[in-house]
């Protein structure tokens, strides 16, 4: 369980310094991507929804992937 909601939490804070303007100029960023879909919200409005859904399914794979991870280990152990 662990890793996942510490994995969720690295591409959270990713996200927002990226979206602050502190993260990789040259690179893709979910953080750059909301950005790009704030500043064009009014003209397509998909850009932003779309960045919002991918980083809320990715926040939501880690953690089932952690919880996943963390039923197998106890079955393991007690079984």
């Amino acid at each position: 369980m662990q890793f996942g909601s510490s994995a969720a939490a690295v591409v959270i804070g990713e996200s927002a310094l990226s979206f602050i303007g502190l993260g990789p100029r040259d690179g893709l960023s979910l953080g750059a991507l909301l950005e790009q879909g704030l500043f064009a919200m009014t003209r397509a409005p998909h850009v932003l929804l779309s960045a919002v859904f991918v980083l809320i399914a990715t926040n939501a794979a880690l953690l089932a992937s952690g919880k996943a991870f963390n039923r197998a280990r106890q079955s393991t152990q007690t079984g």
